[in-house]
């Protein structure tokens, strides 16, 4: 005699056959859960999709917050995937009780505000650490090796420090993709509502990380003092990478900041005009090869 599931049960069992790895797949999926259940769902969503090895946190949250409960997919369409990838399931769907949404919304607002004050103390502290290296930093030189590749003079608002001494000021070796931070560290602030929240990182080679725990969505690196004017008769470049915005600003004269993502681009800009808002805005775009 099989055992009943219920309905969170079967969407887990449901997922363990999806793959997470393809990103409309993944969008469908993340609307069927979430239309099922709600911000209740956000669980069951979230360790799915870190199934992903590419897996985002900041992205996930980002698609998550951006999809509309009762929107046209259902959960039907969820497991019509996970029996196209060899799920098996003889049970009907059941819908859960009003009763039973109510008491998941419950327990989901409960995680998300346990959550939000755990990120808030993360954010805190990182942004204490970035403050204390970035006055241990020396400028940044002409010579360092990334800055001298790209053909760009460093800017005054970026300094470096030897990835040893980086280490053991941050309380870790500064990695990505596996790879540890060697040689001088280029130093780019970041910050958010023109507050320091973190730090970028860059060491000869070009590998590029942030300072752990620090908040980044929404930041940007300054590449100059932030200008006291409510824009009128000014533009303001906004680009991804720190090289791509220190060249456009030798070249064009203006002030620059790099959103640091492309993900990021348009909740910079969003900031940046509620500072400026009679400036003008060029992006920064970069063409794919």
């Amino acid at each position: 005699m099989s055992t009943i599931q219920t309905e969170p049960e079967r969407i887990r069992s449901a997922l363990q056959c999806i793959p997470a790895t393809n990103r409309e797949l993944w969008l469908i999926i993340l609307m069927a859960i979430k239309n099922e259940f709600g911000d209740a769902g956000r669980e069951i969503a979230e360790n799915w999709s870190q199934t992903e090895p590419a897996f985002n946190v900041q992205a996930f949250q980002d698609v998550w917050r951006s999809i509309k409960p009762g929107g046209g997919v259902s959960v039907g369409s969820l497991f019509h995937h996970a029996r196209e990838h060899g799920w098996r399931d003889d049970q009907p769907h059941v819908k859960p009780t009003a009763e039973q949404v109510e008491q998941r919304q419950r327990e989901a607002a409960n995680r998300a505000d346990t959550e939000q004050a755990k990120r808030q103390r993360r954010h805190a502290k990182a942004a204490k650490t970035a403050a204390a290296i970035w006055e241990k930093a020396k400028p940044a030189q002409a010579d360092h090796p990334y800055l001298e590749r790209k053909g760009v003079q460093p800017s005054l608002m970026l300094r470096e420090l030897p990835a040893s001494e980086l280490a053991q000021l941050a309380g870790y070796a500064p990695h990505a993709k596996g790879q540890t931070l060697t040689g001088r560290v280029l130093i780019a602030r970041i910050k958010v509502s023109d507050k320091l929240s973190s730090l970028e990182l860059i060491d000869e080679k070009g590998i590029k990380t942030a300072l752990a725990g620090g908040q980044k969505s929404g930041g940007y690196a300054p590449l100059q003092p932030m200008p006291k004017t409510d824009g009128e008769g000014l533009t303001i470049l906004i680009g991804e990478g720190i090289a791509t915005c220190i060249s456009a600003k030798m070249a064009m004269d203006c002030p620059a900041f790099a959103a640091l993502s492309s993900g990021n681009l348009l909740a910079v800009a969003s900031e940046l005009r509620r500072n400026f808002p009679k400036a003008d805005f060029v992006i920064l775009a970069e063409l794919l090869k």
